[in-house]
């Protein structure tokens, strides 16, 4: 979508666009780094850092990173949370209730397909001030519509499907809608895609993944941000900067880098220490980065895992707690080991027995049979001999132990 058309939509309808928290963004969305490509080695370096099982980036010193709900809140302005999404997948067929919402002109353009070229939005009400209430929002609709199909929610194509439509009914209530939820659904779906080796671009805003590099990643940020650190949202500090970085844009250079990347490389506080200075948008995500969430998307679903990246979430290293034992199972269970320790003992001392009695039956034994050798032929000698072996079987029997039964 070009800049021209961005700015002629929001002189129309700014106000309705300020209740998607991005309104400060969209003028300026398209020209991040460069307008026409992104950073590609950068991009491609990582996602071979990412696990599509856990939604993290994996670093052999740091550990695991991610995009968390605030990090989303704080680059976008939009905030992670809100009511979910719900969509109208056979609206297409409404042609009625397709020009109630956004009017004649959106409605012949979709020519009774499910999808519409989301630029072909802008052309029925190029440069038109409506002239009611009415048509100024049907105007602030397609203008949404036409933001979320170019860049948020972003599927690769240049169409946007109309079966976001039930959430943009009710103008009034489009900014009460997880939109940050669901476009950071489509970011880390996009990423487990590319990840696998299944495509070779990224969907969603992707732009977003380099905004966060720059503000977590020291050694990957642009040589001279555009403005300060408490621009927000923080897309707006990275507009207009040139792509240079000490760092070559080659992509074994940043997979060296990302090898090598230590804790003292990393801002683990991008967007401050201070809660009461950020914007509501990202006040109202921090809950949401503390713990596991379930992101629902257009395509699917994806879960953000806050205990992976307890750094980023601001709860310090990750603790284990390890549950508490019942005082009656604890006794149980030192019955039990008492009662096995007894039964070992006395097998113990029975073996020790046992081996004891062995080797004195083969010493008396090899006498013996010494003796019969010496004594062959005497009857006296061998009488003697089998007398002695009754004596030792006698003794062994007397000397073997009784075992207690266990219970």
């Amino acid at each position: 979508m070009s800049m021209e058309a961005y700015e002629m939509f929001l002189n129309v309808c700014s106000d309705y666009v300020m209740l998607l928290y991005f309104f400060s963004l969209v003028n300026r969305v398209t020209v991040l780094f460069d307008v026409e490509k992104g950073d590609r080695p950068l991009l491609v370096a990582l996602a071979e850092r990412w696990w599509d099982t856990t939604h993290t980036f994996h670093f052999d010193e740091v550990g695991e990173m991610t995009m968390t709900p605030m990090d989303f809140a704080a680059i976008t302005g939009l905030r992670v949370g809100g009511k979910r999404l719900t969509y109208d997948l056979d609206i297409y067929k409404n042609k009625n209730k397709v020009v109630k919402l956004f009017g004649k002109p959106i409605a012949d353009l979709l020519a009774g397909e499910r999808r519409v070229p989301y630029e072909s939005l802008c052309t029925p009400y190029w440069k038109k001030n409506p002239k009611d209430d009415k048509e100024a929002d049907q105007i602030a609709r397609a203008f949404i519509l036409c933001l979320i199909g170019s860049s948020f929610l972003n599927d690769k194509s240049q169409y946007v499907s109309m079966h976001y439509a039930p959430c943009l009914e009710i103008v009034s209530d489009i900014g009460k809608y997880d939109w940050g939820g669901a476009a950071l659904a489509c970011l880390y779906r996009s990423l487990d895609s590319c990840s696998r080796g299944r495509s070779s671009s990224m969907g969603g805003y992707w732009r977003a993944w380099e905004v966060w590099a720059c503000e977590y990643l020291k050694p990957f940020a642009l040589s001279r941000p555009s403005r300060t650190v408490n621009t927000w949202p923080r897309t707006l500090r990275w507009v207009g900067v040139k792509s240079k970085r000490d760092l070559q844009h080659h992509l074994e250079h940043f997979r060296v880098m990302m090898r090598h990347l230590t804790n003292d490389q990393v801002n683990w506080n991008p967007w401050g220490t201070n809660e009461s200075d950020m914007p509501e948008a990202v006040k109202k995500s921090v809950p949401a980065t503390r713990k596991r969430i379930l992101l629902e998307g257009p395509a699917g679903s994806a879960w953000f895992l806050g205990e992976r990246v307890a750094m980023q979430s601001r709860k310090g290293k990750t603790k284990i707690v390890i549950p508490e034992e019942h005082e009656e199972d604890e006794e149980e269970e030192d019955e039990e080991e008492d009662e096995d320790d007894a039964w070992i003992k006395e097998t113990e001392v029975g073996d020790e027995d046992e081996e004891a009695d062995e080797d004195e039956v083969g010493d008396e034994d090899e006498e013996a049979d010494e003796d019969g050798a010496v004594a062959k032929g005497n009857p006296d000698a061998e009488q003697h001999s089998t007398d002695q072996k009754r004596k030792v079987e006698k003794s062994l029997h007397s000397r073997t132990p009784k075992r207690k039964k266990t219970k």
